[in-house]
Parts: structure tokens; sequence; C-alpha cells
């Protein structure tokens, strides 16, 4: 282990949380969606990524005010899993963190957050509602304390509902013919030579 004095000047968490949050998605055929603000403030920065097949695709939202409803539509064009990262620092830069920090965290996201199969919302919450979610003492306490909470939020696209959907309901009819074929085999005479 090294040995001497340390000095850290940003430290990140990455965790699951349950609790209410200001957004609600809900999504439309073609790649379209809605999105409402339910809280009392603004949100920042807003990422809507879609990962499919190694492609990913993404559309940019700078906020959202509070009680508005926006219309989203997902890029059409195809981008990188890095384009999306540098989007991602650049937000987060803007949140006031270093740039160091910002990258490190969306490098933890590279392939999990960015790359997994599916649709889903990246957000910056507003500093107060992070404090109020999760409070924080320090002592002693620091000049600056920059803190941001970047909220994730999963969503079925109609189109792979129905892909799921009936996906589903064929095993299901397959499970059956197969319980079927083995009731009939069961129930023929057996003979031994």
């Amino acid at each position: 282990a090294p040995f001497g004095e340390f000095f850290e000047k940003f430290l990140f968490y990455r965790g699951i949380g349950n609790f209410e949050l200001p957004l609600q998605l809900s999504a439309a055929a073609g790649d379209r969606y809605e999105l409402t603000n339910t809280g009392a403030e603004p949100i920042r920065s807003l990422f809507l990524v879609t990962a499919h097949e190694g492609k990913v695709r993404f559309a940019s939202v700078d906020g959202i005010k509070p009680g508005e409803r926006l219309r989203l539509n997902q890029s059409k064009d195809d981008s990188t899993v890095e384009a999306l990262g540098e989007a991602v620092v650049a937000a987060l830069m803007e949140e006031k963190l270093y740039e160091k920090e910002a990258r490190a965290m969306v490098k933890t996201w590279q392939e999990s957050w960015f790359g997994e199969e599916g649709t889903r919302l990246f957000y910056m919450l507003p500093q107060s509602v992070t404090d109020e979610l999760l409070p924080l003492t320090i002592d002693p306490v620091p000049d600056e304390t920059v803190r941001v909470m970047v909220g994730r939020l999963e969503i079925m696209r109609p189109e792979d509902e129905a892909r799921v959907t009936a996906l589903v309901q064929q095993s299901a009819k397959d499970r059956a013919a197969a319980q079927e074929l083995r009731s009939q085999n069961s129930e023929a005479p057996q003979y031994k030579l």
C-alpha cells in the first residue's frame, strides 16, 4: 500500500435507491415519448438513449421546467457510446463537477448504462433534491460541496413490449404442445422386446 498523506478532491457513489423522483416518461410508437416534470424545480441535462443490436442513438434536452410536459423524439441517427459519453461529461461539468470526476463517472457507465440493450432516460437532478434524498455531513466543513445525482429511468417501447409479449405467448404454446406430446407418449402402450 502507498504511504503518505492523501487529499481527495472528489468522491462519487453509484447505487440504487427507492424513492419518488419528479419525472414521468411514457412511450408511444415510433420512438416518440412524453416527459412530464411533476417536481417543483427544473431538471437540466436529459438524455434519451436507445441501445439496440450494438448501435446507440440518443437525443439530448437542455431541461424541463416544473409542471412542464415535453414531447421527445429519439434521434434517427446512429451514434456511438463515446459520443454519448462526451455529451454527458459536458453536462456533468455544467453541473460544476471537475472534468476528471465527470470522466470517471461516465467511464463506469460506458458498458452498462450506455451499452445495455433498451431505452432509458438519464437526467441531472437539482442539488437540493440530492441533498434532501441523501443528506451529507462533512467535518470539517469544506469550502465548497458540489453534488450531482444522475437519475436513470428505464422504459419499454411499445414495439419492444409487443415483441416480448409475442415471445412469451409462443413460449407458452410451445410448452403446452410439449406437455401434450409427453402426455400422449406416457399413455401409449409400452412393449419390451
